[in-house]
């Protein structure tokens, strides 16, 4: 049996980050893939979720948040980084099939070791056997993993595909201002653009300048102008 307490003995990072929610997930052109994700427990159990889409996408934010949303419905829920489930032993899933949902975030990275795969598949046939729900995340579709084991692949593939679009330059603004009003801080479209110019246009990157400018902006106690932005970031 796998509970927080032994994962946590084991150093694995399952913080599931407050802001995380499906109410905070600004979705213009995702809808479907909000909306599906929101009704998972309305439809029949034990399926297999599988979202994929392009680094910075949203597919972490959207696990996670579908962590919140079973929490807030009383069912027990757990979050796999797989960059982290990579540095430990395949048993840590064992046990998990007790959970109502188990997210495994970036399954790429544990594809093509053989035990990885042969613990994927066996968590999938465990949950799909108790009724329970598996949502995946990758970077890319399906077909195009590098996944040896036949079986393995052919169960995700019949499982339901979400495709998340990469927001373009003007929604990752909306994003990053979204976020920011969520914390308390207003960015003018003058302080926006400014970011824009001079930021990596990642939407990772972005919202890693408005961490560092929440930061220095609740200790000096300074609205966010485009002075302020640039000796704060060092531009």
């Amino acid at each position: 049996m796998v509970d927080l307490f032994s994962l946590e003995q084991l150093s694995l990072p399952l913080a599931i980050r407050d802001e995380d929610t499906f109410a905070n997930f600004l979705a213009k052109g995702n809808e479907m893939v909000l909306s599906m994700l929101n009704g998972m427990w309305e439809v029949d159990k034990g399926d297999v979720y599988f979202l994929f889409g392009a680094n910075s996408s949203g597919k972490t934010h959207l696990l996670q948040a579908a962590c919140h949303d079973a929490s807030q419905r009383g069912m027990r829920a757990i979050y796999f980084p797989a960059r982290e489930l990579i540095r430990l032993e395949v048993e840590i899933l064992q046990g998990c099939e007790t959970l109502d949902l188990v997210c495994v975030d970036d399954v790429e990275i544990l594809l093509g070791d053989p035990e990885w795969e042969l613990g994927l598949f066996t968590l999938y046939n465990r949950l799909k056997d108790s009724g329970k729900t598996l949502l995946i995340s990758s970077a890319c579709a399906v077909t195009q993993l590098n996944c040896q084991l036949a079986d393995l692949k052919s169960r995700l593939q019949h499982g339901v595909g979400l495709r998340l679009l990469e927001p373009d330059e003007h929604q990752k603004a909306e994003i990053f201002q979204f976020r920011a009003r969520l914390r308390g801080l207003e960015v003018t479209e003058e302080v926006m653009t400014f970011i824009m110019r001079r930021s990596q246009r990642s939407l990772g990157d972005l919202l890693h300048v408005l961490q560092k400018l929440d930061d220095v902006s609740l200790s000096a106690k300074r609205k966010l102008t485009v002075p302020f932005v640039k000796q704060s970031l060092g531009w």
